[in-house]
Formats: C-alpha cells, structure tokens, sequence
C-alpha cells in the first residue's frame, strides 16, 4: 500500500488490494473511470466495476439495486466473480499442461 505503479507511463499510487481478482491467466488493475478513459483513450465504456456497499447494506440487496437501475449490465456477486476467473483457468491449464510435456519429450529426446 501506498507504493506507486506506472501504466502507460502514467504513475498511480497504490490505495487498496482486491481479494479473488488474480488468475494464472489475468490480473486486474482498478482504476478511477477518467483515468482509465485517459489510458486506454475510449470514452464511456467501463469493463469492470468494483462496488462496495454502504455498511450494513446485504449483498443481495444491492446487487437487485444495481440490476435494477442498470438492466444491460453483467451484475457478478463476488463468489461469481472469482468463480468465472476459475473457470477461465479450466480452459487454459491444459494448455499449459500439454506445452510443459511438450518441454519435457523435447528435453529427453535431445538428450540422447
């Protein structure tokens, strides 16, 4: 915390950790909505959202709340985010696998 980072050139101070949001095959970055136009130079269009609720506010309540204001929005509960960055991972790690024996028929075959 507090450490700064650069993207793009742009420096950013490091306010906050998320839990659940790193993969083997992706890793996300929050960032303020205009600095995020101002990085990747697209304006109005957000890919992901992190909300937290008022204190006391349930998870249920403000997810319908959300779905409700925002009706062609992917609303994702955290259990369901981290689930899909799973099952992201299920489509990759056999790629990984079968490139790691690659390695390994390729480094005994070139040891005769």
């Amino acid at each position: 915390m507090g450490s700064t980072v650069g993207l793009q050139g742009v420096p950013f101070r490091v306010v906050g950790l998320s839990d659940g949001t790193n993969t083997l095959v992706s890793e996300y970055a929050f960032v303020r909505g205009d600095d995020a136009e101002t990085l990747l130079g697209i304006h109005g269009i957000i890919s992901y959202c992190l909300v937290k609720g008022a204190r006391g506010a349930g998870a249920d309540a403000v997810e319908r709340r959300i779905r409700a204001r925002l009706p062609n929005v992917a609303v994702f509960p955290r259990a369901a985010f981290e689930q899909n960055n799973l099952d992201q991972m299920d489509g990759v790690l056999p790629v990984f696998a079968a490139v790691g024996s690659s390695g390994r028929w390729s480094g005994a075959s070139s040891s005769r």
